[in-house]
């Protein structure tokens, strides 16, 4: 039977032969700053002008004016007014104009 002081002779010879970390050099990570390009935005394209504070109403109209709105926007008015805002927006100041 193995003494105690055998084994613990025996571990420090195994524990020997296994390379430590301390005996390793060490590589430092060099991380290379990439580049970023700026992103376009996307989605629609905000027509609202700055410096004008907004505010969402919900008019009820009858669904044939609607479908006119659309089609006329979509079509006609697609270069003056080309959302549901900017067209109504003027209407409403025409509107008021004329009062």
């Amino acid at each position: 039977m193995a003494t105690s002081t055998q084994k613990n002779d025996d571990i420090k010879n195994l524990l020997g032969k296994i390379p430590s970390a301390n005996n390793k050099k060490s590589n430092p990570v060099i991380q290379e700053i990439a580049q970023t390009e700026e992103k376009k935005k996307t989605g629609r394209k905000n027509h609202r002008r700055e410096g004008v504070n907004y505010v969402r109403i919900s008019p009820a109209i009858p669904e044939e004016l609607k479908m006119e709105m659309d089609i006329a926007i979509k079509s006609t008015l697609k270069n003056s007014y080309p959302t549901i805002d900017t067209f109504i927006e003027e209407a409403i100041r025409s509107f008021l104009a004329k009062q």
